[in-house]
């Protein structure tokens, strides 16, 4: 055999193995999932109560269980460091909340970069936080927390999901702008500090509206003001923290889902289908619309985008409070 038809040969031999290897990949997407799927949560509380519900929807649209594991521990990067290193099949997935992106500045224990390690599949909600305040402590608003605060350094004590997670920044964050020291007392997720608030063991925590309304009926907790920019439409009542009295003063968390880097761009659609099937459904729609749940949804690119933009915002901001020892 001359050259010339051992080249022809070879290359008709590739051509073969690239369509196979297409068709082979095309025949897995389109049967995807072909087992159960874990999703696992960073911390227990308000975000363990959205994924699970969020999961219980995507099962309808995927035609498998979604089965809800909660791994908490060192900020949520004990959650995000075993998913950053599953099997890139779409079968191992994260709920991830807004500290996923911060945590890594704080938490030795992170071995994860947060915009190469994983696949974006979807935004699911934004989420507002409350500040929750003891009702028996002499503080009935935003502007006489920063003057209590202001004559008591470090005095009032603030629950957090950690150093570096959502709730502990909107704290940090509150207390920059408003020239005010309080103290961090770090749990392992929300449930945990809210008893505690409750029970009066600290005096202060950002926490998801709905987690606290129990307590702000019966007298036991007040609400000072809510941290996004606009009043929620579950809770008008409720003020920004920017307009009690903190100008410019503005924090939100988010949750959403990614999977593993290197997780096929049809199985990310595919899964991206399921999370916007989910939040279209009227009973789930009703049910975080009633948490004061902002529902996202959108494109893997979106949420790409969202996640780049959000790391942009947050970096300076914690690099200063780092300074400040906050």
């Amino acid at each position: 055999m001359n050259q010339k038809k051992k080249i022809n040969l070879m290359n008709w031999c590739m051509s073969i193995f690239v369509l196979t290897v297409g068709l082979a990949g095309s025949c897995r997407a389109d049967t995807f999932p072909t087992k159960p799927i874990r999703l696992l949560v960073p911390s227990p509380g308000a975000t363990e109560v959205i994924c699970r519900q969020l999961a219980d929807k995507m099962q309808i649209s995927l035609g498998q269980s979604v089965i809800v594991e909660t791994k908490p521990g060192a900020g949520t990067t004990v959650a995000s460091n075993y998913v950053a290193s599953a099997a890139p099949d779409g079968y191992t997935l994260l709920c991830v909340i807004s500290a996923f992106l911060t945590a890594p500045y704080y938490f030795t224990e992170s071995r994860y970069q947060p915009l190469k390690d994983f696949a974006p599949v979807a935004l699911v909600v934004k989420v507002a936080h409350v500040l929750l305040i003891r009702d028996d402590l002499p503080i009935k608003s935003i502007k006489e927390l920063i003057q209590y605060a202001q004559a008591n350094p470090n005095k009032l004590t603030f629950g957090s999901s950690g150093v570096g997670t959502s709730n502990y920044l909107g704290a940090a964050l509150f207390q920059d702008m408003a020239k005010v020291r309080m103290t961090n007392v770090p749990y392992k997720g929300g449930a945990p500090a809210l008893q505690d608030l409750v029970g009066g063991r600290i005096d202060l925590l950002f926490d998801v509206p709905q987690a606290g309304v129990a307590f702000i009926q019966s007298g036991r907790l007040r609400a000072l003001g809510i941290t996004t920019d606009t009043r929620l439409t579950a809770f008008p009542d409720w003020p920004t923290i920017e307009e009690a009295g903190v100008p410019g003063y503005a924090s939100f968390p988010w949750a959403g889902v990614i999977a593993p880097a290197k997780t096929s761009d049809a199985v990310v659609k595919r899964l991206n289908q399921s999370v916007n099937d989910a939040l279209r459904a009227p009973d789930l729609i009703e049910r975080f619309t009633g948490m004061g749940l902002n529902i996202a949804g959108g494109t893997p690119e979106s949420f790409r985008a969202f996640m780049e933009s959000e790391s942009k915002k947050w970096n300076p901001i914690i690099e200063t409070l780092q300074k400040q020892g906050l």
